[in-house]
C-alpha cells in the first residue's frame, strides 16, 4: 500500500467535505437574494474595479450596451448603484456602487470570513497547530509548483 497516495485521497476527501459545508454557509445569502446572477457579477465587478462607464462595464461582462443599460437601471432603481459624471469629462457618465450597494456586496464577501472564524474558535490549540502547519506545507508546495516553468501538453 502507497502510504502517501492514500493520504493524499484522504486530504481531498476531506476538504472537498469542509468546501461543501463551508460552501452551504456562504452561499446562503446569495440564495436568499432577489439579485441575478448578472446583477450580482455587475456589483462585484464595481466593487474590484470601482466606478466604470458603459463601455468599459459591457466589455467586462461580455454583454452589449443594451444589456448594461438594463442591468444598470434596475440596480439604480434597488438602490444598489448611482450614476455620476466622470471627473475628467462630465459628458461621460458612471455608474459606481451606492452605500446599499456596497454593504450589499461587503455583506456577502464577510459571510465566508465569519464562518471560517466561527469553525477556527471550534477548533482546540492542537488541531489549529496541525491545521497551520498543514497550510503552510500547501502554501510551500503551492509555490514550488507555480515556479515551474510550463510544461507541453
Amino acid at each position: 500500500m502507497d502510504e502517501k497516495a492514500d493520504l493524499v485521497r484522504e486530504v481531498s476527501r476531506l476538504q472537498d467535505e469542509v468546501t461543501r459545508l463551508l460552501a452551504r454557509e456562504r452561499l446562503a445569502p446569495m440564495l436568499r437574494t432577489t439579485l441575478t446572477i448578472q446583477q450580482l457579477k455587475v456589483l462585484m465587478i464595481l466593487r474590484l474595479e470601482g466606478p466604470l462607464g458603459g463601455k468599459d462595464l459591457a466589455g467586462r461582462l461580455d454583454v452589449s450596451m443594451a444589456t448594461v443599460t438594463g442591468l444598470v437601471d434596475r440596480l439604480v432603481k434597488r438602490g444598489m448603484l448611482e450614476r455620476r459624471a466622470a471627473p475628467a469629462d462630465r459628458r461621460v457618465h458612471l455608474v459606481g456602487l451606492s452605500t446599499e450597494g456596497e454593504r450589499t456586496v461587503v455583506e456577502l464577501e464577510s459571510v465566508g470570513e465569519r464562518a471560517r472564524a466561527l469553525i477556527l474558535n471550534e477548533m482546540d490549540v492542537e488541531g489549529l497547530r496541525a491545521l497551520a502547519r498543514g497550510f503552510a506545507a500547501m502554501a510551500e508546495a503551492v509555490e514550488h509548483v507555480a515556479a515551474r516553468p510550463e510544461r507541453p501538453e
